[in-house]
């Protein structure tokens, strides 16, 4: 690696943002991790109108954040099995 590429990050690969969406019928819960991608807290709970709409807000929190990586959560419950997602 040159001195000039040192410490960049090239989209879609390194260090990044990552959104985090605890998808529900009823709301999206989304978290965002800090620049290095390591931790993450708790951003909003987006309350649903339509997929369209959803979408909307959603590419612009990605877009917002500069973005790099998103993960969905799967709903289980306590045994681990697969559960609605009526949240």
């Amino acid at each position: 690696m040159s001195d000039s590429t040192a410490g960049k990050v090239e989209r879609g690969g390194g260090a990044g943002r990552t959104l985090a969406l605890d998808y529900g019928d009823r709301r999206i819960g989304i978290a965002l991790s800090e620049k290095l991608g390591l931790t993450a807290r708790p951003l909003m709970t987006l309350t649903r109108t339509s997929w369209p709409a959803d979408l909307d807000r959603l590419r612009g929190l990605i877009r917002d954040h500069d973005v790099r990586r998103i993960v969905v959560g799967l709903p289980l419950d306590m045994d681990g099995r697969r559960e609605d997602a009526r949240a």
